[in-house]
């Protein structure tokens, strides 16, 4: 055991899968949301970046 947690390969071949789920189901989505949210996009068509603007309407 004291073998596998010296090599660097294996340590990084038990941890890159957690990694990349965590990844994938967290962080992208976290991101995607912040970019559709400074949008005004309509489901259809092109985007329409506006910054700030759709978090100031509410305020």
């Amino acid at each position: 055991m004291h073998r596998v947690l010296s090599d660097k390969k294996a340590i990084f071949l038990l941890i890159a899968p957690g990694l990349f789920l965590f990844a994938f189901m967290i962080c992208i989505p976290i991101f995607m949301s912040a970019y559709y949210g400074s949008t005004d996009w309509g489901g259809i068509g092109k985007y329409n970046f506006i910054g700030f603007d759709n978090s100031l309407d509410t305020i």
